[in-house]
C-alpha cells in the first residue's frame, strides 16, 4: 500500500518522463507548453472526477460549446470537448472502433481538433498551443496511448498491437513486440 501510494503521489514526475519517451521514441517535436499540456490531461484524466458520464456525444457537445453565447465558457466546453476527444482516442480506440469503425476514431480526432482550433482562435497569446494541439492531434494520441502500453500485456492487447504492426508497420509497435519475444530484429526489414 505505500509503494502504491508513494507512485500515486510522484505521478506528474512518472507522468513527464513516459510523455518525454514516447515523444523521443516516436521523433514527435512538440512545444514545451505542448508537453506540459498532455502531461496535464493525462494526469487529470487520473483523478476521479473525470470519469464521469458525458450526458451529450461529441457532436452535440460540439455544437452546444460554439453557440455558448458567454466568451469564457465557450472556452471552458470547447478545452473540455478537445481533451475529451484526446483520452478517448488516445486511451479507449478499441470501444470507439468496436462501435463506430475506424470512421470513429476519426471523427472523435476532427472534433477534437477543431475544438482546440476553436480555442486557439479565442485566446490570443496561447494560439500556438492549441493550434499545435489541433494540427498535431493524431500523433499527440499515439504520445498519450504510450502511457497505457507498458501496463498492458494481456494476450488480446499483445494480438492486437501485433495485428497493428503488421498493418501498419508502427515502430512503436514493432518495439513491444520486440520486448515481448514475439518478433526478431530482423523482421522490422521485413515490414518497411
Amino acid at each position: 500500500m505505500t509503494d502504491l501510494l508513494e507512485r500515486a503521489s510522484n505521478l506528474a514526475p512518472y507522468l513527464h518522463r513516459i510523455v518525454d519517451e514516447a515523444l523521443t521514441r516516436r521523433q514527435v517535436e512538440v512545444l514545451p507548453e505542448t508537453k506540459i499540456y498532455l502531461v496535464s490531461v493525462a494526469q487529470d484524466f487520473t483523478k476521479p472526477s473525470s470519469v464521469v458520464s458525458y450526458d451529450k456525444p461529441v457532436t452535440l457537445a460540439y455544437g452546444d460549446s460554439l453557440q455558448e453565447s458567454n466568451k469564457g465558457e465557450k472556452i471552458r466546453k470547447l478545452m473540455n470537448l478537445g481533451d475529451r476527444c484526446l483520452t478517448l482516442v488516445s486511451f479507449f480506440p478499441d470501444s470507439i472502433t468496436k462501435r463506430q469503425g475506424e470512421s470513429g476514431l476519426e471523427y472523435h480526432a476532427r472534433i477534437g481538433s477543431s475544438a482546440y482550433t476553436q480555442v486557439g482562435s479565442s485566446l490570443p497569446g496561447k494560439q500556438p498551443l492549441f493550434f499545435e494541439l489541433a494540427r498535431r492531434f493524431s500523433d499527440l494520441t499515439k504520445i498519450l496511448s504510450d502511457i497505457y502500453s507498458p501496463f498492458s500485456d494481456s494476450p488480446a492487447h499483445l494480438a492486437e498491437i501485433l495485428r497493428q504492426w503488421e498493418e501498419t508497420g508502427d515502430p512503436h509497435a514493432y518495439a513491444i513486440l520486440l520486448a515481448h519475444g514475439m518478433l526478431s530484429l530482423g523482421e522490422l526489414d521485413i515490414q518497411n
